[in-house]
């Protein structure tokens, strides 16, 4: 996109800036990001978010930690806060179909039920 775009029309310039997306491969599939993969990545944010490593913790060893700092009811309305995010990443990304809507949502539930399993064994423990 070196050439001079003074005397361009409209449409020439896009045409450009097209062949330039083109080339840098941004517009690849591969780029997309797919709705359960958004959900991960926020979910790792949030437990940096909370100085927790997430790198070298599962989901149910990180939801142990939380439970000892905050209340149930406030982590679950952040998990909640995430999947909503999610759904409005994807839909915005042209990435939320029937079937990643039903994976997302799975995995969201796991993720639920992973945090009141760690509740209740902390309960049964203390």
């Amino acid at each position: 996109m070196s050439e001079d775009t003074r005397n361009l029309t409209a449409l020439q310039m896009l045409d450009q800036l097209n062949r330039a997306i083109e080339e840098s491969g941004i517009n690849e599939t591969h780029t997309k990001r797919e709705p359960l993969e958004i959900f991960r990545n926020l979910l790792q944010n949030w437990y940096v978010g909370k100085d927790l490593s997430w790198a070298d913790k599962e989901d149910d060893e990180v939801f142990a930690l939380l439970l000892k700092k905050y209340p149930l009811h406030q982590l679950q309305k952040e998990l909640k806060k995430i999947y909503n995010e999610t759904l409005e990443l994807s839909t915005a990304r042209k990435t939320l179909t029937i079937w990643t809507r039903r994976e997302l949502d799975q995995h969201f539930q796991r993720v639920q039920q992973l945090l009141g399993q760690e509740r209740q064994e902390k309960r049964s423990l203390g």
